[in-house]
């Protein structure tokens, strides 16, 4: 079990007048998920998912013929258990006297930073599995984008990535899948876009494409379209892959979703035998989706 020593720290412990100690200098970055995740509290160990379609269309009866009846289709229950987080720190009671900065003091801060970060890397992990789908499946065993979501009751599928990179003809088309998009019946659905979820290094790309007053890859004062769909944009250091890119519909219209079972809970107390100090911090919580409506994206070619 580690523990921070004085002599794991030989300069901070005997070298008075040091100029300046870097640690934690820069800011933390702002919380991000929340911003483009539905977040919920949890009550159980686990959550249980279960997608049911609707109806089909109706159809055309002969005068004094007898009304067909449909039925809608139970699809298979999901259950994803919630993850516990951890981690803490240990000072030795000579360390945490003589060291004469008062790093071992602000380790704290340096604990609240990892519980801040694990949040952000597990939440924008389902935007990095996207297309493979190694960690994230959907009801229908498909990764977040595919070309052929199955549907429950049809045997027509659905479509909602893409295979281009970032331009305004992938986001026209992109915005045009979300006008194509289908229940479980194949029935026309009213699920809009609102927001193009991009990697931080896409950032300006995004806001040519979307806050232009003119198309940004043309010469003529073509007027940029995209200005109408009423898109905004949100940006992630997050998001691994560089080629990304999703558009995302109203929260209350996408499945992407993160569900607290325990909020970050911090501990601390003395070693009663060494006397030296020990600092934790636990949380537990599950990222999931299972709905792929509500998203259409590219990892780029």
């Amino acid at each position: 079990m580690a523990v921070q020593t004085r002599g794991a720290f030989p300069v901070l412990n005997t070298r008075a007048g040091l100029k300046k100690v870097y640690f934690l200098q820069y800011g933390q970055l702002r919380e991000m998920f929340s911003a483009v995740f539905n977040l919920s509290d949890s009550s159980r160990g686990f959550e249980d998912f279960l997608p049911v379609s609707g109806l089909g269309r109706m159809s055309v009866i002969d005068e004094n013929s007898s009304i067909p009846y449909d039925q809608s289709v139970e699809g298979s229950r999901v259950t994803v258990a919630h993850t516990m987080y951890g981690q803490g720190f240990q000072v030795s009671r000579v360390n945490w006297d003589d060291e004469q900065y008062g790093i071992m003091k602000r380790m704290s801060e340096a604990l609240a930073r990892s519980v801040r970060y694990e949040q952000e890397v597990r939440f924008f992990e389902i935007f990095n599995d996207a297309q493979a789908g190694s960690t994230f499946t959907g009801f229908d065993g498909n990764a977040l984008l595919h070309n052929s979501h199955t549907l429950l009751n049809s045997a027509s599928t659905m479509d909602n990535r893409m295979q281009a990179d970032l331009s305004v003809s992938s986001l026209e088309a992109a915005v045009d899948l979300f006008a194509t998009g289908v229940d479980e019946s194949n029935m026309n659905i009213a699920v809009n876009p609102e927001v193009l979820v991009v990697p931080a290094q896409n950032r300006w790309l995004a806001s040519k494409l979307l806050e232009s007053e003119f198309d940004p890859e043309s010469a003529n004062n073509t007027v940029n379209a995209l200005r109408d769909v009423g898109l905004s944009w949100f940006a992630s250091p997050f998001i691994t892959d560089t080629d990304s890119w999703f558009i995302l519909s109203g929260k209350s219209d996408h499945d992407l979703s993160f569900y607290w079972r325990l909020k970050p809970e911090t501990d601390d107390t003395e070693d009663f035998d060494t006397k030296g100090l020990k600092f934790s911090a636990i949380q537990r919580f599950l990222v999931a989706w299972n709905e792929f409506r509500g998203v259409v994206g590219s990892m780029g070619v």
